[in-house]
């Protein structure tokens, strides 16, 4: 319930229209699909990732069926106090799928950085990205292709669109969104909400079958040639950066509002 006030009171106060859409739990998931599951990808998968990776799929079905692109985010999300202005210039792009607004923290392989209609913010082409699911901005076609991309596997998220091979990829400098988690490594923060959910979730430390190991291996060969492909698309037209939030006053100040207990938050 902490998240979802978060992101009611977020919402309200930057004046967007939204709609909740409830996550899939591991709850919801019978035990036997659920280990089904977990080994479709390149790795056994915690139930938390599998519960996060359908609740994705499910946006992107709601996505699918709509008339114009819509904004994803997860539940621990701050958005930039510019994000109307730079969501209506992004929805005038040609020749895209997604549009990532956030920064994880880790290093983007991005092509050289062209105007949005808002002053101060610029997109450029993903060649690589490598973590980060937590806000983007969708379109119909898009959400299509991730629904039928990478078919026989279940990546989370943000592999999902970063490997999607035909997913036409741009990201908004500076970062228009940040995960609570992500600001609280430079911010500390103390509040529950700082916490990731999926990692709440133990991984197994049991040794798989051979058959299961032999499908992790092959998928991971299979994500191996897709990664080798961008590296070389990207070769003499691409820079390694971390992108940068810059509205980490408005972040902190946001969490004070929402959650008035946060005695305190740093200055």
């Amino acid at each position: 319930m902490e998240r979802r006030t978060l992101q009611a009171y977020q919402l309200q106060r930057l004046g967007l229209s939204f709609e909740f859409m409830d996550a899939t739990t591991a709850g919801d998931i019978p035990d036997e699909e659920m280990k089904r599951l977990q080994r479709r990808w390149a790795r056994r998968l915690r139930d938390t990732e599998v519960s996060c990776a359908l609740s994705h799929r499910k946006a992107w079905g709601i996505v699918a069926k709509a008339p114009r692109p819509m904004l994803v985010i997860e539940d621990d999300v701050i958005l930039s106090t510019d994000i109307a202005t730079v969501l209506t210039a992004a929805a005038t792009l040609s020749d895209v799928d997604c549009v990532n607004l956030e920064t994880f923290g880790a290093p983007k392989t991005l092509g050289r950085p062209r105007a949005l209609a808002q002053a101060g913010y610029t997109v450029a082409e993903v060649f690589r990205d490598s973590a980060g699911a937590a806000a983007y901005l969708l379109w119909p076609q898009g959400a299509q292709k991730l629904l039928t991309s990478l078919s026989m596997m279940l990546p989370l998220a943000d592999a999902a669109i970063n490997l999607a091979p035909n997913l036409r990829k741009l990201q908004i400098e500076p970062a228009a969104a940040i995960q609570v988690s992500i600001l609280n490594k430079s911010e500390p923060i103390s509040h529950p909400v700082r916490r990731s959910l999926i990692a709440t979730s133990r991984k197994t430390k049991e040794r798989p079958p051979l058959a299961e190991w032999l499908g992790y291996k092959i998928r991971r060969v299979r994500v191996s040639a897709i990664v080798l492909t961008q590296n070389i698309r990207s070769l003499g037209r691409s820079r390694r950066i971390i992108v940068d939030y810059a509205d980490t006053n408005n972040a902190l100040a946001l969490l004070k509002e929402a959650f008035p207990e946060l005695t305190n938050p740093p200055t």
